[in-house]
């Protein structure tokens, strides 16, 4: 990490705030402590937050209740990003920017060491609008936080013998994904968001939530975790 932009830029999947329907505030306690160190270190952040539950429970409720638009599934989806989101910028407060970034644009004008987005607009999931500012920061490594240790053949959760991958180029990844985006899709880093990430030239760390492990990453300390590259 330490040969990329003076901002790194964190795609932190939502699911990660949640144990069931409820807040985990053990992972999001620790998670704020490890940007407060890091901040204290000198470091400057881009956060994107994901939707996770919330935004997977109001999009099944809009299907079940009727509704027919995609866009309306996004939009629903969004909302659900900007509000955790917003819980992480406010328990940063003292030292992030006061409100969410909405547009690329807002990237240059932003002195706070830390800032946050959520969703930016219908058809781009977090990860994409995560490669999208880090494209406006001119940062070339975004680090997405999922519920995996790594990136693997299969459902590790469903499949015991799944294969970890330490490397992937861009290529190798896109056999393992969905090739479509969908609101609320299950994937460690989205389709389009790829394509964006390799046209862009920038590579994706896909590291688990453990606080150290992270930390390990941002020093450019051996870790565990996925490098998908061109």
């Amino acid at each position: 990490m330490k040969e990329g932009s003076e901002t790194h830029i964190l795609s932190l999947g939502g699911s990660l705030l949640f144990q069931g329907q409820e807040l985990d505030t053990t992972f999001i306690n620790s998670f704020v402590a490890c940007i407060k160190a890091e901040v204290a270190r000198g470091m400057r952040f881009i956060i994107v937050v994901g939707g996770g539950y919330p935004s997977r429970m109001y999009q099944r409720a809009l299907t079940e209740l009727g509704a027919k638009d995609s866009e309306d599934l996004d939009w629903i989806g969004i909302y659900s990003c900007r509000l955790n989101a917003q819980l992480l910028r406010l328990l940063l407060k003292e030292c992030a920017h006061p409100e969410l970034i909405r547009e690329p644009g807002q990237v240059a004008g932003i002195t706070a060491p830390v800032a946050f987005a959520g969703g930016i607009k219908p058809g781009a999931s977090s990860d994409y609008v995560a490669v999208t500012l880090a494209r406006a920061a001119q940062a070339k490594i975004v680090v997405n936080i999922t519920n995996t240790s790594h990136v693997f053949d299969k459902d590790p959760a469903k499949n015991p013998d799944a294969r970890a991958f330490e490397t992937l180029t861009w290529d190798q990844y896109r056999t393992l994904i969905p090739a479509t985006w969908t609101p609320g899709l299950h994937s460690p880093f989205d389709p389009g968001a790829a394509a964006l990430a390799e046209e862009s030239g920038i590579e994706v760390y896909v590291v688990g939530k453990e606080a150290e492990n992270i930390q390990r990453l941002l020093a450019g300390e051996e870790h565990v975790g996925t490098r998908i590259h061109a």
